[in-house]
């Protein structure tokens, strides 16, 4: 059946990124709207990949959308199993930021734009990575016997918060980033 879910407004507030089922599997599109949430037009379509793409957020200048994706045995993007790609929000070829295998879902944007927070099952268990844009740096910020994933960033870039059950139950943690994780 058809749904639309996750909708996420744009920085300058003329557009909104959702997910939907309505050209067959999910896609990623954007709909132009007012401030106030009056549509403008008709929904456009971002994303045309054999599997599903969703939970898509705008970087901070709202030139970029970054998703994961999910092909089912397709080359499309890359050939993993949950993995982050970045599409211009004029349209175009999708970047892929992972294609490792690695169950790898929920992007977020750094402050800066430079950086991508994601989770990952890398090692087993979800854990929390950063990494650049061009995939020349990538740090493993979690290393928890629990399940650490949809992180997102603190307005100045120095906090992730994340939700873990490495307690026993589903909380909201908070990690520093240390000064020496930083790209330069």
């Amino acid at each position: 059946s058809l749904f639309d879910d996750s909708g996420r407004w744009s920085p300058d507030g003329n557009w909104i990124s959702f997910h939907s089922t309505r050209s067959g599997n999910k896609d990623v599109w954007k709909i132009p709207v007012t401030s106030d949430g009056i549509v403008q037009g008709d929904p456009i379509r971002m994303t045309f990949g054999s599997g599903d793409e969703e939970c898509a957020r705008w970087s901070q200048d709202g030139d970029w959308l970054a998703f994961e994706y999910t092909h089912h045995g397709g080359l499309d993007y890359g050939d993993g199993l949950g993995n982050i790609g970045m599409i211009s929000v004029e349209g175009g070829e999708v970047i892929s930021l992972t294609d490792d295998n690695f169950n790898n879902g929920y992007p977020n944007w750094s402050p800066d734009g430079q950086l991508i927070v994601y989770n990952s099952k890398r090692f087993g268990e979800k854990d929390i990575f950063i990494r650049s844009l061009d995939g020349g740096y990538q740090k493993r910020i979690t290393m928890s016997t629990g399940v650490d994933e949809h992180a997102s960033w603190s307005s100045d870039g120095n906090y992730i918060a994340f939700a873990s059950d490495r307690s026993g139950n589903k909380d909201i943690w908070i990690v520093e980033i240390p000064d020496t994780m930083s790209l330069e």
